[in-house]
């Protein structure tokens, strides 16, 4: 069964975490049971969206300190559990070939308690975040209409998808002026990937800019708890509908 799902951006400051921090909020909702983990544990920040106190993390269990399922916290808010990171703790990506895949194995183990584990990664190519994506049963990139980050979006497809077996990546189109603009977006990058890649990323869905968005996380509260008919919310749950379609379809 599919569980590991790997969210990812080619560059910061698109919406990564938040994003994946929403869409556990929102499978939650749709009865599927979600473990989210920080996989940025040098920049680690979902903790600090949802305003967490913890005392272990993610650094801990990589360094062998504590079992993995120790540094596992309920979030009742969510519905759902959260593995924290550490920040200036390095992350997943810096790890050597061998951790990340112990660290796999591990969430894969640990994984068989919940319909989806989702491993929020750190932007970027490194080898650690491919080798992550790799072996990854699905993954999501994010990314915005800006030229950078589209450039950067690209070329994380082109680095994960050399050598992965089987499917390919589903991509989101986060802060769009409108859900028009945000579909030329995905349609853009799509037509990139089919001639230069040969593949065809499935277009998961746009998420409109709203201002309820850095509300939410300047008060440290989910948005689907505090401003659950905003637009946001609901692309985000449209997107946790079809991203359930296609998986239950794979």
């Amino acid at each position: 069964m599919k569980r590991i799902l790997a969210v990812a951006s080619g560059k910061g400051g698109v919406g990564n975490t938040w994003f994946a921090i929403s869409l556990g909020q929102a499978l939650a909702q749709l009865n599927q049971r979600v473990l989210l983990v920080d996989g940025d544990v040098g920049l680690a920040n979902v903790d600090i969206q949802l305003g967490l106190a913890r005392t272990v993390d993610l650094t801990h269990v990589v360094m062998g300190e504590i079992p993995l399922s120790q540094a596992i916290q309920r979030v009742d808010a969510l519905g759902l559990d959260v593995l924290p990171g550490r920040s200036g703790g390095g992350h997943l990506g810096g790890l050597d070939p061998m951790m990340v895949g112990w660290m796999q194995r591990e969430l894969r183990r640990i994984g068989e308690g919940y319909d989806v584990v989702i491993l929020d990664l750190p932007s970027g190519v490194e080898q650690g975040v491919r080798a992550l994506m790799r072996q990854a049963d699905d993954e999501i990139i994010v990314t915005t209409a800006e030229p950078t980050a589209l450039t950067d979006a690209y070329a994380l497809i082109k680095a994960t998808h050399r050598n992965r077996l089987g499917g390919v990546p589903k991509i989101v189109v986060n802060f769009a002026e409108h859900e028009t603009s945000g579909r030329q977006t995905l349609e853009g990058l799509v037509r990139v990937c089919e001639r230069f890649l040969a593949i065809k990323p499935k277009q998961l869905g746009v998420i409109r800019r709203d201002p309820r968005v850095p509300e939410a996380i300047g008060r440290q509260v989910p948005l689907l708890q505090c401003y659950p008919r905003c637009d946001a919310a609901r692309d985000v749950i449209a997107v946790a509908k079809a991203w359930l379609q296609a998986k239950d379809r794979a």
